[in-house]
């Protein structure tokens, strides 16, 4: 029976097409770079695995991969689809990371926003119960003054 597993020597290349250096159809990984010799295009299935696989697997790559996505969007896309994945990250995998990222940071800074909003409101509370006591309390004490002005600010 025959192995369907990505290192089939029919599905194995002679040049990378990574770092484009030679590669005996024996090997399976590029002497140079690492990438898996490999000319079969990504199933949905090793695609998945690859996705979950390194979800949490940051590493010198990602920064790699951001410049030239801002630099020259469909430059990365185009080259990871035409065989050189060990040069950036995979792209839907950085969209999802950054996408997680994004909602922390912005979930974060409602939570920071909402808890100055009950701090304020607390604040604005204590004042005017503060107020309304002094109002309230024992007018003999303040000078005449001093009355018209809490009236006034009450």
């Amino acid at each position: 029976m025959k192995s369907n597993t990505r290192f089939n020597k029919n599905k194995r290349g002679i040049e990378c097409l990574n770092c484009y250096q030679p590669i005996s159809h024996r090997d399976n990984f590029c002497s140079n770079c690492g990438q898996v010799n490999d000319t079969k295009p990504l199933s949905i299935k090793q695609y998945i695995t690859e996705l979950l696989g390194g979800f949490f697997a940051f590493d010198t790559r990602t920064l790699k991969t951001l410049k030239p996505l801002l630099l020259k969007p469909g430059k990365v896309t185009n080259a990871y689809i035409h065989g050189s994945r060990m040069k950036y990250v995979n792209p839907f995998q950085l969209y999802l990371h950054t996408s997680i990222i994004f909602f922390l940071i912005t979930g974060l800074l409602m939570s920071i926003d909402n808890y100055d909003n009950m701090v304020a409101n607390s604040i604005k509370k204590e004042k005017i119960t503060t107020k309304k006591t002094i109002t309230e309390s024992d007018s003999s004490v303040f000078t005449d003054a001093q009355k018209k002005h809490l009236k006034k600010t009450a």
